[in-house]
């Protein structure tokens, strides 16, 4: 199960899902303001041009249940991440459509084809991000978050409206595109590295001995107990049939620096149930 995620942690997704949503907003918008552009290097008509552009949200739809169910299975964060790098090349593979050596009608197709991938690989963002504030954020926070968070679609959409209109009138239609798809992979491969840098983070606390201590076990005075968690459901899983309550059983973390071999062999191992322990709700 996800933990939530600290004041900072808070803070540094937030910035992060903040610039993700500005480019996610300026991905989908650059096509319409470069359109007329492209129908008149094309020759498209309007209705081409229309269903070319219409066909994003054909794709956006496919993955709304698919990209909640792959966030709340493998974490919103990576699903963000990699989606992001999908239509980030997206974005800059429409810069290089035109130029390939096949007839118009082929041509067109590839617009279509590209940009209703656009669609499926944007269509992962919200439901991961809804994932996220229902696991990762205390509920106290939500609000905040997610309004800072899609703040940022309003934004992508004016820097696209303005910057990119300017990048498409004085230097072509084709650098609002590289731009924002360079920019954005690279903000995607950053959380990237982050989210699996985080996964591999070893936990503070090392689980050296888990054992069932009963009352009649003897301990050795030289082994220090660092935490004790009482824990009736773990004892359950590792030994069913002898109905411990939790008065006598503890779960004992210890620190691994003042352990030893010696020093542990009065702590009796207990049998572990495997199969029922698979079988039980964290897993």
């Amino acid at each position: 199960m996800a933990t939530m995620w600290s004041r900072t942690e808070r803070h540094k997704w937030m910035c992060f899902l903040f610039i993700g949503a500005v480019g996610l907003y300026a991905s989908r918008a650059v096509m319409p303001i470069a359109s007329v552009a492209i129908a008149s290097e094309l020759n498209w008509n309007r209705k081409e041009m229309g269903f070319m552009m219409g066909i994003f949200f054909w794709g956006y739809a496919v993955t709304q249940y698919l990209g909640g169910y792959l966030s709340d299975v493998f974490g919103g964060e990576i699903v963000i991440a990699i989606s992001s790098l999908g239509w980030s090349i997206l974005t800059v593979c429409f810069i290089w459509l035109p130029s390939i050596n096949l007839g118009s009608n082929d041509i067109y197709g590839l617009f279509i084809i590209t940009r209703f991938l656009l669609g499926i690989f944007q269509g992962f963002y919200y439901p991961s991000l809804a994932s996220l504030m229902a696991n990762r954020v205390q509920v106290s926070n939500r609000n905040i978050t997610f309004a800072v968070i899609t703040a940022g679609t309003h934004l992508g959409t004016i820097l696209c409206g303005s910057l990119g209109s300017y990048l498409a009138e004085n230097d072509g239609w084709r650098t609002p595109f590289f731009w924002i798809g360079i920019s954005f992979f690279a903000w995607s491969y950053i959380v990237y590295l982050i989210v699996t840098r985080e996964t591999k983070r070893p936990h503070k606390l090392h689980l050296i001995l888990p054992r069932i201590l009963t009352n009649s076990y003897f301990i050795n005075k030289n082994v220090t107990i660092s935490r004790e968690l009482k824990s009736e459901n773990f004892v359950k899983i590792l030994d069913v049939e002898e109905k411990m309550t939790p008065s006598e059983s503890t779960f004992v973390y210890v620190d691994s620096k003042s352990i030893d071999n010696d020093s542990v062999s009065s702590v009796p191992l207990r049998h572990l149930n495997w199969s029922l322990l698979f079988r039980h709700k964290p897993f």
